[in-house]
């Protein structure tokens, strides 16, 4: 919507006070999307109201339908994100590695069953390995104190110590 204001003054209608000449005219020129509409030099205004009955509050309403004004719409691209593509990428380099270690070890280290499987050490460990570090990381509990071993002695034999580990004393020193 776009409005005009300050025109020439209205002379026998629209008078603010009833004395003297009008308000001043205003236009108010509507803008509506017309995605059918042609070229831009071919803009057709159409007159769809003209309020001047009143007192006060009189304009001129016009119409112009127009494919300029109408929201466009980002295409739609068919393509891949950047998150799918480092997925694939990911994907694509741990079969390598797989494949490629699996043909390695059974070629050159003729190894068989799941021994074929490259760092079984460490994916056996894995699980395991995030436990720790979670625990390490996560975890708010206090320091743990380290075990004291304590050795065979005649004085320890004579008298048990039940508020100790009893597997502390085994190891001898």
């Amino acid at each position: 919507m776009l409005t005009y204001e300050n025109g020439d003054p209205y002379m026998g209608h629209c008078k603010g006070n009833g004395s003297g000449p009008g308000e001043k005219r205003r236009a108010k020129i509507m803008f509506v999307c017309d995605e059918g509409a042609s070229d831009v030099k071919a803009l057709q205004p159409r007159v769809v109201e003209e309020m001047n009955n009143k007192t006060m509050d009189c304009f001129y309403l016009f119409e112009i339908n127009t494919n300029v004004v109408c929201e466009t719409r980002p295409l739609i691209t068919i393509g891949l994100s950047t998150g799918t593509i480092l997925i694939i990428v990911f994907l694509c380099v741990a079969t390598f590695y797989l494949l490629a270690g699996v043909i390695y070890k059974r070629v050159m280290l003729k190894a068989k069953g799941l021994e074929q499987i490259p760092n079984i050490d460490f994916w056996k460990d894995f699980g395991n390995l995030e436990a720790d570090g979670c625990d390490l990381v996560c975890r708010s509990r206090g320091a743990r104190k380290p075990r004291e071993y304590k050795g065979i002695a005649d004085a320890q034999l004579d008298e048990p110590d039940f508020t100790a580990n009893h597997d502390d004393g085994l190891l001898p020193m």
